[in-house]
């Protein structure tokens, strides 16, 4: 991941001020999950793209190079990792319990982007609220939350 991370930003991460070196990493972290939902079935769709540079965009304030960068870095991590825990552990190392719902909502965003959720997204879902210790009743609340806004 530090390979990417240098691509990306351009420094070796070895140098980076360590909030910078920090940010860089929950950047990677964030998508990567991301990423891993969308792809939960094989498949990135168009919208789900979409979905996770505008959540990206909204959340780093990113540019759209700055983006497609991040992702395609992250499909790669993806490509090369066995499990998502790592991605998880850093970003709850890095995040308050607001923030990770925050996170917890863009990945509903991504599940939703393409009007429907396979069971391969939810299982991913379910699975990344346990690793971001994100609690039930919140959990839910928030997909119904994201649910509702594409109702409107």
């Amino acid at each position: 991941m530090l390979d990417s991370l240098r691509r990306i930003f351009g420094a070796d991460s070895e140098k980076m001020e360590p909030s910078a070196k920090t940010e860089a990493e929950l950047r990677m972290a964030t998508c990567a999950l991301l990423v891993e939902t969308a792809m939960a079935d094989d498949n990135l769709s168009p919208e789900e793209f979409q979905k996770i540079v505008q959540v990206l965009k909204g959340r780093f304030d990113l540019t759209d190079a700055g983006v497609h960068e991040l992702i395609e870095a992250a499909r790669e991590e993806h490509r090369k990792s066995t499990d998502v825990w790592s991605f998880a552990s850093q970003v709850n190392e890095a995040l308050t319990r607001e923030q990770k719902f925050e996170v917890m909502e863009m990945i509903w965003k991504v599940v939703y982007a393409d009007g429907t959720m396979d069971k391969f997204e939810d299982y991913m879902a379910k699975k990344l609220h346990r690793l971001l210790r994100i609690d039930h009743p919140t959990f839910i609340a928030l997909k119904l939350k994201v649910k509702s806004e594409l109702e409107n």
